[in-house]
């Protein structure tokens, strides 16, 4: 169910953060929550300040508490690009690099652990995708994350994000990308 409202608060956040909101504050793992209050911080800034850097202050004390698993590395993704979303640069690559380095390790071990799975559904290569194309649109970042992904030792997972990185990268907005 939680996962549920999750889905639900990412598909609200930016056209009814209000009604997103609500629907977080159901959720009743603190992982997922914290997961769905960082992903309205950037809609909700504009409603109440106070409350989305409340949200972003109890996300921060979630990802301390969290084991190395699914749910931190989807709670570092969320942050990282919040971070990125309000001009955070630095706060933005440095959860980055910590997602990407989860992602890749959960991803190994999960392939490790199961001999056979298909690349594609390994563990964390849906969350590292998303964060390479989120963060491919911005082209100040992009070097970073271009660089990042040639580190990554599983062929197919590189290609995968190369190909991630190229949907961010082409999915900007036109007037951005002037240099």
């Amino acid at each position: 169910m939680d996962d549920h409202r999750l889905f639900q608060v990412e598909q609200l956040a930016q056209n009814d953060p209000e009604k997103a909101a609500e629907i977080a504050a159901a959720i009743r793992d603190p992982g997922r929550k914290a997961i769905a209050q960082v992903t309205l911080v950037s809609a909700y800034n504009k409603l109440d300040p106070g409350k989305a850097a409340s949200w972003g202050d109890e996300a921060n004390h979630e990802l301390e508490s969290l084991p190395a698993g699914k749910v931190k590395l989807r709670l570092m993704v969320a942050m990282s690009i919040s971070a990125l979303e309000q001009n955070r640069q630095d706060r933005a690559l440095e959860l980055f690099k910590k997602a990407f380095d989860l992602g890749e390790m959960l991803f190994s071990e999960d392939l490790k652990e199961n001999p056979g799975k298909m690349t594609y559904a390994g563990e964390g290569e849906q969350e590292l995708a998303t964060l390479v194309t989120d963060f491919s649109r911005n082209p100040k970042v992009r070097p970073v994350v271009l660089e990042q992904t040639r580190t990554v030792h599983n062929d197919v997972l590189k290609a995968k994000l190369f190909v991630a990185a190229a949907k961010g990268a082409l999915s900007m907005p036109a007037a951005t990308e002037s240099h």
